[in-house]
């Protein structure tokens, strides 16, 4: 019986994962690392923007008062929960079609 018949039919206990099945995976993880290597610049980038703010407001004094840190008190815990799970698939989605 064929992997499509099997899937088909709604029994996914005796497929087994083929060799071909590891290569995707592999060639999905190789891309996905590529991707991200190229973006480290723009991350930099963002990174010393935001040490730079920091900087500057704990130097006049200011943080407790600006709304510098709201990412990271509010707006964090929501994006890494809800959003980064949906970048990642569509990412895959992205990369499988």
């Amino acid at each position: 019986m064929s992997v499509e018949a099997l899937s088909r039919n709604g029994d996914s206990s005796s497929l087994i994962k083929s060799p071909s099945d590891e290569l995707v995976s592999l060639k999905i993880l190789r891309e996905v690392k590529s991707n991200l290597r190229q973006d480290m610049p723009q991350h930099g980038m963002i990174g010393l923007f935001w040490l730079v703010g920091f900087l500057y407001l704990y130097a006049i004094g200011q943080v407790e008062n600006s709304y510098f840190l709201i990412y990271f008190k509010l707006l964090f815990p929501l994006l890494s929960g809800a959003f980064m799970p949906l970048i990642v698939v569509y990412s895959t989605v992205k990369i499988l079609l």
